[in-house]
């Protein structure tokens, strides 16, 4: 039987995820006031992403399946798969995730 030559997906995988660290703590130090802590800040993002993704994993499987369904959706179609997913207005308190990282003040 001929080999496909299809490489380790796991290996490439790994690769990019270091690349995407690197980029992520890049991004930390610069909106961070000390650069010393951009390591924290990006460690403390990722888990809040985790943590996020977990807590919604009900959207994002509605969101993923009407992708996989329409090709295309509005960000109005978003919210409003998001919404009945999870039953709650998800755009009501327009407050931002609070968080030990502080940013230095510039955009």
């Amino acid at each position: 039987m001929k080999k496909l030559g299809i490489r380790e997906p796991r290996a490439e995988f790994q690769t990019d995820m270091r690349r995407e660290e690197d980029k992520g703590k890049r991004i930390a130090a610069q909106i961070v006031e000390k650069p010393e802590e951009a390591g924290a800040c990006y460690r403390e993002a990722v888990e809040v992403t985790r943590v996020t993704i977990i807590q919604n994993w009900r959207s994002v499987e509605a969101v993923a399946q009407a992708l996989l369904d329409r090709k295309e959706l509005s960000g109005d179609e978003v919210r409003q798969i998001i919404e009945e997913a999870e039953d709650v207005d998800i755009f009501s308190d327009g407050g931002e995730p609070e968080g030990e990282c502080q940013r230095d003040g510039r955009a």
